[in-house]
């Protein structure tokens, strides 16, 4: 019995030298490395999408403020977003960046005391250089 055992172990695992040294093996058993690098990566990238609440399977989307947490809608902290909700961030949002844009864009210096830039390599202000 255990002799019939170990050659089907031995027959499964592909080791006892068919066709060739290690060839049963590469053809049968151990094809399945690939199988297992391509599970092993799609529950890697489960676990990097779903909700950090521990047991939960839905895929978290929501960012926690203040933390590193990814969050489905039903865990975050501030419940699910309104429509209106997310409008008024966005128009916030949208003013923002027009407030940047208007101060990088501006033609007078931020500081009225600091010299402006003339574009000239050499500054009026600067003393006569001496040879």
């Amino acid at each position: 019995m255990m002799t019939g055992l170990w050659h089907w172990l031995l027959s499964v695992t592909g080791v006892n030298d068919e066709a060739g040294r290690w060839y049963a093996f590469w053809s049968g058993f151990g094809a399945n490395f690939g199988e297992v690098t391509l599970l092993a990566g799609v529950l890697a990238a489960w676990h990097r999408v779903n909700c950090h609440t521990k047991g939960c399977p839905r895929i978290g989307r929501q960012l926690v403020a203040g933390t590193t947490l990814v969050v489905c809608r039903k865990h975050h902290p501030d419940g699910k977003p309104t429509p209106e909700h997310i409008l008024e961030l966005h128009r916030a949002h949208v003013e923002a960046e027009r407030i940047k844009r208007e101060l990088l864009h501006s033609s007078s210096p931020v500081d009225s005391d600091s010299p402006v830039h003339s574009g000239n390599s050499v500054s009026s202000e600067s003393p006569a250089r001496s040879d």
